[in-house]
């Protein structure tokens, strides 16, 4: 499971605060709020539940 430091630099985010910066832009949460203690992030991107 990627870092979310790891996801802001392979989408050409400078820092991981610029990611959350827009995380919380489009969804009106943190990632921590949005997931939980069950932050993971690869769901998302790989489609699985």
């Amino acid at each position: 499971m990627p870092s979310l430091t790891d996801l802001a630099y392979e989408n050409e985010y400078f820092d991981q605060a610029h990611f959350i910066k827009d995380f919380k832009e489009f969804t009106g949460l943190t990632p921590k709020e949005f997931y939980g203690d069950h932050l993971k992030m690869s769901l998302i991107f790989d489609g699985k539940k």
